[in-house]
């Protein structure tokens, strides 16, 4: 049964150099908050089903799926008029034989798509003389050995990518150099559940991963902990950033794992972030708060969902009260609207403005 009480949120925040959290964190609030009353509806031709992703660059819209002939359908934000799609399953250099775990914008209208294995920069124009949808691979590097599977990978700078590097005991992220071809790792896990196997850390740690779109910040959205982390790259400073969602979601069950360290006690727990974006000023996560029905054995979504919306230093901005199917989701480069799709309507997308509360 859908659980209906609003939730209430604020936020404690806190500065840390390693892995301790300060004594006593100051509770803030979000400077503003709005609903979904003003979104706008726009009519595109039926080319949407089963998107996973969405994601806007400086000029278009991008959606990705992975139940279609072609994996990307592009959109121009001028009007949303429909361009075309381009990107095929296969073994040949401009195919794909993983579907892409991560998609990022990290430069103008150069798209990155990061898989488990690789990591391909294409750029996306509009072709000026009859409008339809011009793309090329820029650049392509692989992801090295010791390094794959990566996670989340996306392009921190010029030479270097970084990711989740899945069952990494120490560190957080995973990075590679693509001029001198050096690897390592960089930012502790949090320290928040002792003794854990670099299996179970994994588990307990999983996350949302992106990087702000000059590269200068990483941020982290956490499923088991209702937590936004923020690492500067110059400084090596992290902010985290822990949203409190009130005693009927907080996490009484201690955190546990199975005898042999390959599993935790998921179905015990409360699950918060499920997406997060970030552009070149701001943070976008969404809550959505999730628990194990043993009766039913299913999942049970918590209602109503909420879009976090935090500047790059962490400070919370901006809260938006989700209509319930509102789970696809991109802001646009210049944080003047956030674009929505819903889950199984192929002819529409949506629009809510939120400049004016930025």
């Amino acid at each position: 049964m859908t659980y209906k009480t609003p939730l209430i949120v604020s936020i404690i925040s806190l500065t840390i150099l390693s892995c301790q959290p300060e004594e006593k964190p100051t509770p803030v609030s979000f400077k503003h908050e709005i609903n979904t009353g003003s979104l706008e509806v726009f009519n595109i031709p039926p080319v949407l089903w089963k998107e996973k992703t969405i994601f806007c660059t400086d000029d278009f819209l991008v959606t990705n799926s992975a139940t279609r002939d072609t994996l990307f359908r592009v959109f121009d934000l001028k009007n949303l008029d429909y361009l075309g799609g381009f990107g095929t399953y296969g073994q040949g250099p401009e195919e794909y034989n993983v579907i892409p775990s991560s998609i990022y914008s990290p430069y103008g209208n150069a798209i990155h798509v990061g898989s488990l294995k690789n990591n391909r920069i294409i750029e996306v124009k509009r072709n000026p003389q009859n409008s339809t949808l011009d793309t090329h691979l820029v650049e392509e590097h692989r992801t090295p050995g010791e390094l794959v599977p990566l996670n989340w990978s996306f392009r921190l700078n010029d030479t270097s990518f970084v990711g989740d590097k899945s069952f990494n005991e120490g560190s957080e992220l995973a990075y590679f150099n693509t001029e001198d071809h050096s690897t390592g790792v960089m930012l502790p896990y949090p320290d928040l559940v002792e003794s854990l196997t670099p299996i179970a850390k994994s588990l307990v740690y999983l996350k949302k991963l992106r990087v702000s779109r000059d590269g200068s910040t990483i941020v982290m959205a956490y499923s088991r902990f209702p937590l936004i982390r923020v690492y500067d790259v110059e400084s090596k400073e992290v902010k985290n950033v822990f949203v409190e969602v009130g005693p009927q979601f907080e996490q009484t069950s201690e955190i546990r794992m199975n005898s042999d360290g390959m599993n935790v006690n998921y179905q015990d727990l409360f699950s918060y972030y499920v997406n997060l974006e970030v552009t070149e000023k701001f943070i976008y996560a969404q809550l959505l708060i999730t628990s194990w029905d043993k009766t039913l054995e299913n999942v049970k979504l918590h209602y109503p969902s909420e879009l976090h919306v935090f500047d790059l230093e962490g400070e919370p901005q901006l809260r938006i009260k989700l209509e319930d199917w509102m789970h696809t989701y991109a802001p646009s480069q210049d944080d003047e609207y956030i674009y929505f799709w819903n889950s199984g309507i192929e002819d529409k997308l949506y629009r809510l403005p939120i400049g004016d509360n930025l």
